[in-house]
């Protein structure tokens, strides 16, 4: 009798496993499914507006917490699928049936997303320049409007767009790689840290809050810099908070980054003074 129940708890715990793993890598996968839009509501809007960028096929890039990201065959624009699946998963809804504590998090999850697509229109309509945003689409659309992607080991899929959350943004190039490259000059360097200072500043002038200033979220498009991670963005709270305070406290990142490099250090300190005012 000892020797079945234990067999019977060693299966248990094996066919939970396999199917924790299958559930995870289901997260984890492209479909269209995870980018739906789930809502009813119909807008008029013409994809067909911006055929020249999405007539193209588009490439698996990378995905963070919030978007898979695909860049286009000429690699002059990245479309980004918003995680839709982030606000149903299985066993948020499996585990609220029997806890509040899981219908609270479900609660808070679902508002989260929804205040996420908010500060994403927020973004568009008042930080374009700054974000290198050319569309957004968080909408039911009527534009019969179809884009084959590849996933990863060139996997198609034939995205409807009119069902999908996306945004379509420029194509950048990481000022991460910029300053860690030893082959790139320390003169264009400088040039881009008084970049990063006047991004600070413009951002900041527009009442918005950018949440990280990491150098792998910022990238330069025709010698501008542009925040290309746009998940961060809120309108700033009204916590009483020295502008001094606030540079300092937005400019770390990069001072983190260049601390090891003498001449860069030394002239990250000189301009600082000088950009605070």
């Amino acid at each position: 009798m000892k020797v079945f129940q234990s067999f019977a708890k060693i299966l248990i715990i094996v066919l939970m496993s396999i199917v924790l793993a299958r559930s995870s890598k289901k997260v984890f996968n492209f479909s269209q499914n995870k980018i739906n839009i789930e809502n009813t509501v119909f807008i008029e809007d013409d994809l067909k507006s911006y055929d020249h960028i999405l007539k193209q096929k588009f490439y698996y890039l990378s995905q963070g917490s919030q978007f898979y990201v695909f860049i286009s065959e000429d690699k002059n624009y990245v479309i980004k699928f918003l995680k839709s699946y982030r606000q149903d998963r299985f066993f948020y809804k499996f585990l609220k049936l029997f806890s509040n504590k899981h219908q609270r998090k479900d609660f808070y999850q679902k508002l989260k997303f929804h205040n996420l697509k908010k500060n994403i229109f927020q973004v568009y309509e008042n930080l374009k320049d700054q974000t290198a945003l050319i569309y957004v689409h968080l909408n039911n659309t009527k534009s019969n409007k179809f884009l084959n992607v590849y996933y990863k080991l060139h996997r198609k899929h034939n995205i409807n767009l009119d069902r999908s959350y996306f945004v379509i943004q420029k194509k950048v190039q990481c000022i991460y790689d910029i300053f860690h490259n030893k082959y790139i000059s320390n003169d264009y360097k400088k040039n881009l840290i008084l970049l990063y200072f006047n991004l600070i500043k413009d951002i900041d002038k527009t009442g918005f809050a950018y949440d990280d200033y990491h150098l792998k979220n910022i990238g330069i498009h025709e010698n501008k810099l542009i925040i290309f991670d746009i998940g961060s963005f809120h309108f700033k709270d009204n916590k009483k908070i020295s502008e001094y305070d606030m540079f300092k406290k937005n400019t770390y990142r990069l001072f983190d980054e260049i601390k090891n490099n003498i001449k860069l250090n030394t002239y990250y300190i000189d301009r600082f003074d000088e950009y605070k005012k």
